[in-house]
């Protein structure tokens, strides 16, 4: 077919403009540059002449093949084949890139679809960063009774709105997450808040500890947090200052007691643990000089014990050795007074006393009064215990002699026999463990057998073995690993062990119940 390039009538040409105008001419004010600067020309040339029918077709057809091209401009951009693998800064950039061209792309178009499933794969992949930075920042920070503080929370929340442009729906998971955190933090806030009000003002610890945990629960930096640390230094300055007037007054119990709040409350201050460390030496002192008036002394020995294990004995030992030598004396002349009235369980209390206190104190071994009278005394009940038979009892008094005495020859003697006498008549234990099913077959009874094997055992020696449950032992082994020493545990002497080489077992079913007889050989 050929063209034809006479000019067509008036009347058709405009016909045609009036028709297709409207069509195009949207599509030529997107065009770029030179392009529509051609159509503006053409559009005046019309105007002052009539167009050819081919320049019209020649027009149409190129604004409706750019038309087509789905109206996206710029560089073809590609998307890294392993996402996770790509740089951060790199990753963002793109995400900018098809952002913008995807605002150009005609909907609908290949381009626009193409470049909407590449914003999604990088959208993905940094929301998934960002949401996993968010969950590693809560692992890390400290809870307190498994709640997270609310300015944690709050802080975070801070940070997910850019999640929200990468990916709507891991957006609404985080926040979702983040919120339910929140929630169960302002629970226990309201909890504590409500058993603060119900406490009495006397409660002073548990007033100072209900305020440092909302204080945690609050968050650093927020008004909150300031708030109930505010209440909290309140109370403990008055709580010091009552502690301060309890010393002036010597009354040394109960700043003993008010210094120990602080001291619980706010372990890090350093002048309250020194003034309680204070304290605590003179309420010892106080306290022994009560006990040698009213003769009881248990009370102290534990307190003096337990103090010893605390820092600050080694600071306030030398103001104790002063008054340390007479309590060594006042202890020893109470022993010495038991043994001559023949009580010789309290002279051994009295003694041990004695001992301690200078061991603590004085660090060195106690020189005792009547301690020759003592031993003297414990060997005679000794031999008489031996004779008798009563080989505990025997044992124990060797004990006490060689805890106040030297370890001479004759006594090592006495406590190798007397030991052998203790294991000759021990009871012996014995304990069962579950046997060993048979590979041929997948019947388990080793544990019917065991049982079966130590009532024999029982039947027939009962009162020379003392039958050890399973459970029982094992109890008693894992207190022995977690102690790291068995030797003052009672355990089984003896265990049952054995593999069963062959087994049948005879089912019968009623209704409602099931009996089991298994065949495992003859006793003998």
């Amino acid at each position: 077919m050929g063209l034809n390039l006479e000019p067509d009538p008036p009347d058709r040409v405009q016909a045609e403009l009036s028709g297709r105008s409207r069509a195009w001419l949207g599509t030529v004010l997107l065009l770029p540059g030179r392009l529509a600067s051609l159509f503006r020309s053409e559009s005046n040339l019309m105007r002052n002449h009539r167009p050819r029918p081919s320049t019209l077709l020649i027009l149409l057809v190129l604004a409706i093949g750019l038309g087509g091209c789905g109206g996206g401009s710029g560089p073809k951009l590609e998307v890294p084949s392993d996402p996770k693998a790509a740089d951060q800064a790199e990753l963002e950039t793109l995400f900018d890139q098809i952002s913008l061209q995807l605002q150009s792309a005609k909907a609908g178009s290949d381009r626009a679809l193409t470049l909407e499933r590449q914003l999604k794969t990088v959208g993905t992949e940094l929301a998934q960063r960002a949401a996993a930075v968010i969950r590693t920042r809560l692992s890390e920070t400290e809870r307190m009774d498994g709640r997270l503080p609310l300015g944690a929370i709050e802080r975070e929340r801070g940070q997910v709105d850019l999640i929200k442009r990468w990916d709507a729906d891991i957006h609404a998971k985080i926040s979702a997450e983040l919120e339910a955190e929140r929630e169960a933090t302002l629970a226990a806030i309201e909890q504590r808040e409500a058993r603060l009000a119900a406490l009495a003002e006397d409660e002073i610890l548990e007033r100072l500890e209900l305020l440092s945990d909302l204080s945690t629960l609050s968050g650093t930096g927020s008004e909150d947090q300031a708030r109930y640390a505010r209440q909290r230094d309140e109370i403990l300055r008055a709580v010091s200052q009552e502690a301060e007037e309890a010393i002036r007054n010597e009354d040394y119990e109960k700043a003993q007691d008010l210094l120990g709040i602080v001291q619980e409350v706010n372990p890090e201050d350093e002048k309250t643990r020194q003034q309680k460390c204070e304290v605590d030496g003179k309420v010892i002192l106080k306290r022994f000089a009560n006990a040698l008036e009213t003769g009881r002394f248990s009370q102290t020995m534990t307190m003096l014990t337990e103090f010893s294990e605390t820092d600050c004995f080694d600071e306030i030992k030398d103001g104790l050795r002063e008054s340390a030598m007479p309590m060594v004396e006042a202890f020893g002349q109470l022993g010495q007074e038991a043994v001559s009235s023949n009580q010789l369980d309290l002279a051994y209390e009295r003694y041990k006393d004695a001992a301690t206190i200078s061991k603590l104190l004085l660090d060195r071994k106690a020189r005792l009064p009547g301690m020759s009278a003592f031993l003297d005394k414990l060997d005679r009940q000794f031999e008489k215990a031996y004779e008798a038979g009563e080989y505990g009892v025997a044992w124990g008094y060797l004990n006490v002699m060689t805890e106040f005495g030297p370890m001479t020859p004759q006594i090592r003697q006495r406590l190798r026999q007397t030991r052998d006498e203790i294991r000759r008549r021990a009871v012996r234990g014995l304990t069962a463990y579950p046997f060993e099913d048979p590979k041929s077959s997948s019947t388990r009874v080793g544990d019917a057998v065991a049982s079966k094997v130590v009532q024999y055992i029982f039947r027939t020696i009962p009162s020379d073995v003392s039958i050890v449950e399973r459970e029982q032992l094992e109890r008693i082994l894992e207190e022995c690993e977690r102690r790291g020493a068995c030797q003052d545990l009672d355990t089984a002497d003896y265990i049952v062990q054995g593999t069963i080489l062959d087994a049948k077992v005879e089912t019968t079913e009623k209704s409602g119940t099931e009996t089991k007889r298994v065949v495992t050989g003859q006793e003998t």
